[in-house]
Order: structure tokens, then sequence, then C-alpha cells
């Protein structure tokens, strides 16, 4: 048996393969379209029309809107989970909302639906300082003190939040700096 080169028996291959693939039918998301050019260019179409996103302005004169004001606002908890640091301490992660109505007269670049900010600054290590740290924001948005803490029961608590400016990559933003009570 004479032994064949790489390239003799990948010529070999390719080519009943070539010839069975020619005008097969292929599976798109959207139809069973043939490999002939007229229909291939149909599906083209469709596919390139569905992932095109059309803004109302030139993205390239985009421009980051102005951030929350600096001053108190009241809010309402929408979310709260445990979560850990890079450097593994576990923190309380909450996410407070403020309504569109709690916005100063002058701020037109605020969402209409509302702000939301996280606050990350209560730290959850079993010491006496986080614990204190813990019980005055318990009892800011009147959240029940025991030993035990449900992190559900503090979705829709209400308090006032301190917002305050930073700069992160280049861009002012609103970050929750201080929660007090309402």
């Amino acid at each position: 048996m004479a032994s064949k080169s790489r390239s003799q028996a990948k010529t070999e291959v390719e080519t009943p393969l070539n010839e069975h693939l020619q005008g097969a039918q292929v599976q798109t998301p959207t139809e069973v379209v043939s490999t002939k050019s007229e229909h291939h260019t149909r599906v083209e179409n469709k596919m390139s029309e569905a992932s095109i996103i059309e803004f109302s302005e030139d993205l390239s004169n985009a421009e980051a809107p102005a951030p929350l004001p600096e001053q108190d606002y009241p809010f309402e908890i929408r979310a709260a989970e445990k979560k850990q640091s890079n450097k593994g301490n576990d923190y309380l992660a909450l996410t407070l909302f403020i309504a569109p109505e709690s916005y100063p007269v002058d701020f037109t670049d605020g969402d209409p639906d509302g702000s939301s900010l996280s606050y990350n600054r209560v730290q959850l290590e079993d010491n006496q300082r986080n614990r204190y740290r813990l019980r005055k924001f318990l009892e800011a948005v009147g959240a029940p003190l025991s030993s035990k803490i449900d992190l559900n029961g503090l979705v829709g608590l209400t308090g006032t939040v301190t917002v305050k400016h930073e700069e992160y990559e280049g861009e002012t933003r609103a970050v929750a700096a201080k929660i007090s009570a309402s």
C-alpha cells in the first residue's frame, strides 16, 4: 500500500466534501436558505436590517448627562444582598431608588423614571465597629434590630441619602455618601 502525503490526503477529502456542500441547505435563525448567491443575499439583507440600531443623534456627539446634584434625597431600598469584596470582606450591597419628584427643579438631565444609586459601605464582618455601624444604618431605615438580619426585609424601607460627586474614569458621578433617617 503506497503512503500518501498529507497534502494529497487532504485534497482527496476536501474535493468530495466541497462537491457535497455545493448547493447544500444551511439552517439560519430566520429560515432555511440555499447557499446559492440569490438566496444568500436575501438572508443577508434580512439579518442586516435586524442588526442595525438607529439612534436619534450621532453617537460621536454623545455627552455624559449631568450627575444628580449634591444634596440630601429621600430614598427607598430596592435591593439588598450580601456580597464579598476582592479582599474577601463581606458587605451589604444596597440599591437605593430616588424618585424623580425629589430632583431639584432645575435638574433636567435626570432619568424621568427615577435614579438608582449603589450603597456598599455597610461592612458585615462580625466585630464591634461593624455591628455599631450596622445598628446605625438599621435605625436610619427603620429596620428591626436583633442578632439576625433578613435582607429581604430591608427592601421597601426608606431613609435619606446624602449624594456627593466623585471622579471615576474621568467622569463626575453621583455617589451615595451617607445614609440617615428620613
